[in-house]
């Protein structure tokens, strides 16, 4: 009769050798895998791995702390206690560039015992490349600024989440004769100073606030907080200050101001393409004026922009049906009633003469240059 304490020694030793046997098979297959494969059992102790998990653990034990791999073993050991899988990513921030593996984690159990298969596959390049098309999504290529659509959320979700108490301004900015600029000194040069010039709008902003460059030289800047229109205004001039100092590019010496447009939430409006545009008109009335300013935004600037909107649509329509004419109308001198002479006055082929001859003529030079008519 056998005893019950050799039966148990007999049956342990089978277990044991059958466990041996599928952690060979096991151990065959893993080889093949170009992955890194380990196998812990219950104790988070590695009964099995790969050459290719050998190579990753060694880089993580020399790039990471000891309360990180001591990390790691704990987050194993609670997936296997649960029985859970789970997908994770893990960084390696060890050498030049940071590694990032994307690790499968699934308990089985192998001959009676509880283990835990890791997978872990090198995802790096299919990170950098998502984190390119973010930047490139959201981010400025040639400033690092963010784009429109960061402000424009920003903002967006502060007026989602107002309470009726929050208060902020936007301000639109432009480069005073940016294309001059770029025609002088060349692209290359143009880039440059898009550069400089982001670095100095930015100096002295909060983590609330940001700076947003939405096309080639135009810049939106949220400045969030605020407690009165009084701080906006020193600020903007600060801005301004700072701006009149020349920038130094390739050996040449470059003045270059800037026309700043304002408009405050919810003041001036209670959308962000209502509070941006009425920055941008604020920023043309500077534009159309000395430059080099600022301007807040006031309902007379609207009606202006509608008025002169409303002007340059009927020229457009006359040039492009070719309604206009050449009148005269005679230069008369005040004192003696004598006819001095003749001046030419764009007038429509009905003989309307325009309200502002001055100002028509311009822009109607300015249209047909457009157009390529002249």
């Amino acid at each position: 009769m056998h005893s019950p304490n050799k039966h148990d020694f007999q049956t342990t030793a089978r277990d044991e050798s059958i466990f041996e046997s599928e952690l060979n098979i096991l151990r065959d297959v893993f080889r093949l895998l170009p992955a890194g494969v380990t196998v812990q059992d219950e104790h988070g102790e590695f009964v099995l791995m790969n050459d290719a998990a050998t190579a990753l653990l060694k880089a993580a034990a020399a790039a990471s702390s000891a309360s990180q791999l001591s990390d790691r073993r704990e987050t194993c050991l609670e997936l296997l206690r649960a029985g859970r899988p789970a997908v994770l990513e893990e960084a390696i921030a060890g050498g030049p560039a940071k590694q990032v593996f994307l690790t499968s984690h699934r308990p089985v159990q192998v001959a009676g015992r509880n283990l835990l298969i890791s997978s872990s596959t090198d995802i790096t390049e299919q990170k950098a490349f998502e984190d390119h098309l973010f930047r490139s999504a959201y981010y400025d290529e040639l400033t690092g600024l963010p784009t429109r659509r960061v402000i424009e959320h920003r903002v967006n979700s502060l007026l989602k989440y107002d309470n009726g108490q929050g208060c902020f301004a936007l301000a639109f900015l432009d480069i005073d004769n940016f294309k001059h600029i770029n025609d002088y000194y060349g692209h290359a040069v143009g880039d440059a100073l898009l550069v400089e010039m982001a670095k100095r709008l930015g100096l002295d902003l909060r983590e609330s606030d940001i700076l947003s460059r939405i096309s080639g030289d135009e810049f939106v800047l949220l400045l969030n907080p605020i407690q009165s229109d009084a701080e906006v205004e020193e600020f903007i001039h600060f801005i301004l200050q700072r701006l009149k100092a020349p920038f130094f590019i390739d050996q040449s010496e470059i003045f270059a101001s800037t026309s700043i447009g304002v408009s405050l939430y919810p003041e001036h409006g209670r959308s962000y393409e209502v509070l941006r545009q009425n920055a941008d008109i604020a920023m043309y009335r500077v534009k159309n004026g000395s430059k080099g300013a600022a301007a807040f935004f006031d309902a007379s600037m609207e009606r202006e922009a509608l008025a002169r909107m409303k002007i340059e649509q009927s020229l457009r329509l006359a040039i492009l049906e070719k309604r206009f004419c050449c009148a005269f109308q005679p230069k008369v001198d005040i004192r003696t009633q004598e006819v001095m002479g003749v001046e030419p006055v764009p007038a429509k082929e009905a003989g309307e003469i325009l309200e502002d001859p001055g100002e028509a003529s311009a822009k109607v030079v300015e249209l047909l240059s457009k157009a390529k008519v002249i």
